[in-house]
């Protein structure tokens, strides 16, 4: 998006966001033109971060993308790729991602490794671990034995390689208990908003708390994986967006910042998701725009 645009965007969030404090909730936090200013511009990063799966998908994807083996291999555009090839493979590596907590800067060293097996045969693969649940610890054992190093993402920072096993095993006994990925990620009585908040009470991933949780329903919203929307912001239990809820609500219940949160959302017409993760990004520079690269 070109700077011109994300501004006039922006600006519009300012006044809507100073629109809503006069007129449905005061909001303590629009005191501080700046502040506002900074959390308009989150917003509209949100939104895009979003959007940009979109523009992905629209794009031809090469079956390289989703090779660990190739130097070409992005998980995301992987994720995409597989949508429509392999439906399992798909929701998997974007476990594998969201697990791993890793960006484009490492570019994908961690999950590189993890899914591409070390660099060797067979990868660590749907397929392959249903078969043979024995090359998940076979992995630990052949990394810790190795020189490699890897790091997971900010997001995942208190999670280490010897929760890889627990954290795998729990994830395919989950899904293979509801009958596969499909059975589990799509509903055709469900809304979207109900189904998000059945899985996310349904988790069972050892060592996914609140953040990996919605982290990984929001991959699987944002990748279209599933047919699922944040029925709310999940500030109750966070660290990061209650920070930002209470910087611009005031001095509230978690369940009051949270259904305030939820208002503002649907008066400047973004997802739950999105306010989440701008909440999240505007409470670490309130004072000083600076885009989240995670």
């Amino acid at each position: 998006m070109k700077f011109d645009e994300k501004d006039r965007l922006a600006n519009e969030l300012v006044q809507k966001i100073n629109d809503f404090s006069l007129n449905i909730t005061a909001l303590p936090g629009v005191q501080s033109p700046i502040q506002i200013d900074v959390l308009a511009r989150q917003l509209v990063d949100s939104v895009n971060r979003v959007d940009y799966f979109r523009i992905l998908e629209q794009r031809s994807i090469s079956p390289s993308r989703a090779d660990p083996h190739n130097e070409l291999f992005d998980p995301i555009r992987a994720i995409l790729y597989l949508k429509s090839h392999d439906y399992d493979e798909a929701c998997w590596l974007a476990f594998l991602l969201v697990f791993t907590g890793e960006n484009y800067h490492s570019k994908w060293k961690f999950t590189k490794l993890l899914y591409g097996n070390l660099k060797k045969n067979p990868k660590i693969t749907w397929a392959n671990i249903n078969t043979n649940a024995t090359l998940i610890a076979s992995w630990v054992n052949d990394y810790k034995n190795s020189n490699e190093k890897i790091k997971f993402g900010n997001h995942r920072k208190y999670v280490s390689v010897d929760h890889i096993c627990d954290a795998f095993q729990t994830y395919m006994d989950w899904v293979n208990a509801n009958g596969g990925h499909s059975n589990l990620f799509r509903s055709d009585s469900l809304s979207a908003e109900d189904l998000f908040s059945k899985l996310y009470k349904a988790i069972p991933i050892f060592s996914f708390g609140r953040l990996a949780k919605f982290d990984y329903l929001s991959m699987l919203y944002k990748t279209g994986l599933a047919d699922i929307k944040a029925n709310n912001c999940y500030i109750a239990g966070s660290t990061g967006p209650i920070k930002g809820a209470r910087l611009l609500f005031g001095t509230k219940s978690a369940k009051e910042l949270d259904n305030i949160a939820i208002n503002l959302a649907d008066f400047l017409d973004i997802g739950y998701q999105e306010m989440e993760d701008a909440l999240c990004n505007w409470q670490k520079r309130p004072d000083k725009y600076e885009y989240y690269t995670g």
